[in-house]
């Protein structure tokens, strides 16, 4: 049965319809419901406004084995405000139009085979949350948000690809910024000392790139921090005696395989909510802290 559609559902089923239209594999036979006999509201993995009749707000097709490419007809769901794709086969790039979801909180594209840079446009999502492409085979470098933008975004991850360049420094701009994860890509040069100005940082994570030059000593000025991963890098200096005692809630300290010097801070023990430190292959000097010798999961030789 056909249903009439007013103008905005007509927009929104077309663009449904669209992304559909690249979908070129699907094993479950997830999108079968994506028919005429169906409204598109209550097609698998589509949510739509409660208030505004026959408006998409949610896609949730994760996990299903997907592949093709990702549509930018998705772009014209103007009320957009969710979009999960992660743990599927989707190719190709990811689409720049995204940067027109002004509504969107939540994008998540994580384990798929996309390639490409990370568009520029998407720094224009002001209400964006959450922007995690974990695990795809992004390349070019990170872009660079200007002040102001992306003001709400609390979770960057872009981890497990191929990016270059080098950490922007107007990423301390992201004032509402509580997790940055970058491990396992080709970054270089070194950590900005403008990362200390989000003050509700709380997991930094660069490791296995290619990164120099020192941790910035405002970064453990971040009461808030708990997770520090740095692992892997060509990063040195020496810790600062009072890490511990300033970074109170740290769980975990991946430091290993670096060109660390002096001696580890005793005043870890105050860490007291420590669990895991990985510090093997650095050049570490001097006496061990008690808390090595206690019940914290520790990685340290070569020390």
């Amino acid at each position: 049965m056909v249903t009439t559609l007013f103008a905005f559902e007509t927009e929104d089923h077309l663009a449904l319809l669209g992304f559909k239209n690249g979908v070129t594999y699907d094993p479950s036979g997830a999108l079968d419901s994506w028919n005429d006999r169906v409204y598109f509201c209550n097609w698998t993995g589509i949510s739509c406004s409660r208030m505004h009749k026959g408006r998409v707000t949610s896609i949730n097709l994760s996990m299903l084995g997907l592949g093709g490419f990702i549509s930018p007809s998705i772009a014209n769901l103007s009320l957009l405000n969710n979009i999960e794709l992660s743990l599927n086969e989707f190719s190709g790039e990811v689409p720049p139009e995204f940067g027109r979801l002004h509504q969107l909180r939540y994008l998540n594209l994580s384990f798929n085979a996309l390639h490409g840079m990370i568009p520029v446009s998407l720094i224009n999502c002001s209400q964006l949350r959450f922007l995690d492409l974990f695990g795809n085979q992004l390349n070019g470098s990170i872009p660079v948000v200007h002040g102001g933008t992306l003001p709400k975004l609390k979770v960057l991850v872009l981890s497990n690809n191929s990016l270059t360049g080098v950490i922007p420094s107007s990423i301390g701009n992201l004032s509402s910024l509580v997790q940055l994860r970058l491990a396992v890509n080709h970054i270089q040069g070194i950590i900005p000392e403008e990362l200390g100005r989000l003050s509700n940082f709380d997991h930094f994570q660069v490791s296995w790139n290619l990164l120099h030059g020192t941790i910035p000593s405002v970064l453990f000025n971040i009461s808030s921090m708990s997770f520090i991963s740095v692992a892997g890098n060509q990063l040195h200096g020496r810790l600062p005696s009072s890490l511990g005692t300033k970074l109170s809630k740290l769980t975990s300290f991946y430091i290993a395989r670096n060109m660390f010097t002096g001696a580890i801070p005793a005043s870890l023990s105050n860490a007291s909510l420590l669990e895991t430190i990985y510090i093997s292959s650095n050049q570490f000097s001097g006496t061990v802290p008690p808390i090595f010798l206690e019940g914290c999961m520790v990685f340290m030789t070569s020390i």
